[in-house]
C-alpha cells in the first residue's frame, strides 16, 4: 500500500523535480565537469539551479603559460579567484545557501 502511495505522489510531481538525466541512457546526471572561466559562476548557478551539488572543476593544459614560471603562476592565481568569485556570486543569486551542500573535485 506505502509503495503504491509513493508511485502515485512521485507520478503527480513536476518534471523539474526530477533530477538531471542523460538523454542518450536515460541514467541521473549527478555531477558536471566545468572549465574554469570568468563567466564560471553562470555556469555554477545554472546547475544549481538544475539540482546538481558535485562539480570537477579543470583547467585546460592548453591555456597554461609553458616556460615562464611567474606566468604560470600568476595565471594559477587567476584561476583560484575565479573560483573564488564564482561562489561569492552566488550570494547574489541567493543561493548561497547551498555552499554546505557543494562538492568539488
Amino acid at each position: 500500500v506505502a509503495t503504491e502511495k509513493v508511485a502515485k505522489f512521485v507520478q503527480k510531481m513536476p518534471k523539474s523535480l526530477f533530477p538531471l538525466e542523460v538523454q542518450a541512457t536515460g541514467r541521473q546526471l549527478v555531477s558536471l565537469q566545468l572549465t574554469i572561466h570568468p563567466e564560471l559562476s553562470e555556469d555554477i548557478s545554472s546547475a544549481l539551479c538544475a539540482g546538481l551539488r558535485h562539480f570537477t572543476l579543470t583547467m585546460a593544459q592548453s591555456d597554461m603559460p609553458s616556460g615562464d614560471e611567474t606566468m604560470a603562476l600568476m595565471e594559477g592565481r587567476l584561476r583560484a579567484m575565479q573560483v573564488g568569485k564564482a561562489l561569492h556570486n552566488l550570494k547574489k543569486r541567493y543561493l548561497h545557501y547551498f555552499r554546505s551542500a557543494m562538492r568539488f573535485t
